[in-house]
Parts: C-alpha cells; sequence; structure tokens
C-alpha cells in the first residue's frame, strides 16, 4: 500500500490513476512539451523576486572597520551602506520582528529601536537611511553611552531595492522598484524559439473576452493561458510579448495572476494562469528586457 504522508514518496496514488512510474510521468511531461510547441507565443519572462541577497550571515557576520566608522565620539554611529552594493532591506517589523539587520557587539545580537529617539539602552540599535545625501547612506546609531570602539561590532542584513517606494512594500508590483528587483528569465536559443524567449500557449486573438474591471485594468478572462513546468512562474511575474507575436503588432506587457499547477502524484507538469495587461503609464514597461544570451 502506498503511503502517502513519506515525503520521498513522489508517485503516491492521489490522482485515481494508480502508482505511475517515473517512465509514465517523463512521457506526460514530454507530452506536454511537444504540445506547447504547437501554435505557442514567443514572449519573455521577468520575474519578480520573492527574497533579497544575503549579505554576511549567521555563522559570517562582517565586522565593521575603521573606515566605516561614522562618529567616533558619543553618541557613535557607523556607516552600513555607503551607496555602492546592494541595499539592507530596512524594513523593521519583518522575520518575526526581527528586522532584517542584525547588529551584533562581541557576537551578541543588539536590539533595534524604531528611531534613533527610541534609544534606552546600550544594547539597542537605530537605523537612518540618508536620502539628503549624494550618494544615500544607511546609518547605524548606538545609545548615547554606548562605546563601539572598545567592542567587535559586526553585522549581516538581506537587500532590497535602493529605490522601492513606501506603496510597494503592501503591494511590491505596482510600481518598477519592486521590493527584491526583478530578474529576467534567459537562455540560449533553440529551434523553437529565440533568446531567452519562452513558450505560451495564450488566447491572444481578436475573439478572445477582454474584460476592463474598475480600475480599468484590462484582463482575459475567458480562457487561461498554458505552459509547461520551466520556468517555474508566479503571481506578479511579468510576460513581455513582443510585437512580431502580437494581434497588434506592437509590444505587450502582462502581469501573471490567477496562477494554478498541474500537479500528477507531486510532479509539475504544467502551469495555467490568467494575464492582466499593463497600461500604457505602468512602470514596469520600463523595465530592460535583454533579447540576447548570455
Amino acid at each position: 500500500m502506498t503511503n502517502f504522508t513519506d515525503p520521498n514518496n513522489l508517485y503516491g496514488d492521489f490522482t485515481g490513476l494508480g502508482q505511475l512510474s517515473r517512465p509514465v510521468l517523463n512521457y506526460i511531461a514530454k507530452s506536454h512539451e511537444r504540445e506547447s510547441r504547437i501554435n505557442p507565443i514567443r514572449c519573455y519572462l521577468v520575474q519578480i523576486d520573492q527574497r533579497g541577497v544575503e549579505i554576511g550571515s549567521a555563522i559570517a557576520p562582517i565586522t565593521v572597520t575603521s573606515d566605516k566608522y561614522l562618529s567616533t565620539t558619543f553618541p557613535m554611529s557607523f556607516i552600513l551602506w555607503n551607496g555602492i552594493g546592494e541595499h539592507p532591506d530596512l524594513r523593521l517589523y519583518t522575520h518575526e520582528n526581527l528586522g532584517g539587520i542584525t547588529i551584533l557587539s562581541d557576537g551578541l545580537v543588539l536590539r533595534r529601536a524604531p528611531d534613533v529617539k527610541d534609544l534606552r539602552a546600550t544594547d539597542q540599535f537605530a537605523i537612518v537611511k540618508r536620502t539628503d545625501l549624494l550618494p544615500q547612506r544607511v546609518e547605524v546609531h548606538f545609545y548615547r553611552t554606548f562605546d563601539m570602539l572598545t567592542h567587535t561590532i559586526q553585522y549581516t542584513y538581506e537587500t532590497m531595492h535602493k529605490d522601492v517606494r513606501p506603496t510597494a512594500v503592501n503591494r511590491p508590483t505596482e510600481n518598477k522598484f519592486a521590493l527584491f528587483g526583478w530578474t529576467q528569465y534567459k537562455h540560449a536559443s533553440d529551434a523553437w524559439r529565440g533568446a531567452n524567449q519562452i513558450l505560451i500557449r495564450m488566447p491572444l486573438t481578436t475573439r478572445d473576452q477582454m474584460m476592463v474591471n474598475e480600475e480599468g485594468v484590462i484582463s482575459i478572462e475567458e480562457n487561461m493561458c498554458w505552459m509547461i513546468s520551466i520556468p517555474y512562474i508566479n503571481d506578479g511575474d511579468l510576460i513581455l510579448v513582443p510585437p512580431d507575436q502580437s494581434p497588434t503588432g506592437e509590444t505587450v506587457w502582462f502581469e501573471v495572476v490567477n496562477k494554478q499547477d498541474s500537479i500528477i502524484q507531486h510532479v509539475l507538469v504544467s502551469q495555467r494562469f490568467k494575464v492582466k495587461m499593463l497600461p500604457p503609464e505602468d512602470e514596469r514597461r520600463t523595465i530592460l528586457v535583454s533579447t540576447t544570451y548570455p
């Protein structure tokens, strides 16, 4: 009898088909791949990054050196980010309210205060972003009696896009500057698609039902788009349909919505989703897309 709770059992009987062998599942995947080549739309995929990059780590935090010192008199401070490289995730209430920035003193994790004026003890720090400077910078400030010169100060942080607007914290795809940025899916060309293109069965004809919601956003409601399991996409990802693939002869941008996975016995075999057309004024349309590889 098949053990459905065993995480190593990838082929449990969840579909009523019985236990399928690996060759059968491979055959299904190959069949979907061949089907995807029948009258597809060749388009480009820009994916919203799901999280930032980790700078430093719990086992290898970065030690603050004297060239990062901002003030060596009380109250003391240092520069965490000077406008070069990956920008820290400044949000306070993430990671179970620990925030995306960790500051250590002699190996002990300090507590983050919401603001400099809220510092009350030597085991606290506060973050200040200086947008009035060029380049911008992010500073770490300590309590007025904390002497960082007599301690080993280290840090780790996760990154976010430096130009993200506050509204994007709740709606990460509403402007070009998503919380963690965007990454274009890239690959070499082959017999069925050009460089960096993916194949999507998309209902892009004048006969399809185009719906306009209260916000004036156009979406295709009648049919689902369909593609194979690779690359894996998520709601909020962007699809660019080039002019030679568009029914209007113009570039068209879509946002992926209502994403659904087609899974047979723990194996992803295809993906379905609807799309929402980006209006001309949407900043995401200005994201640069490469048509060459690498």
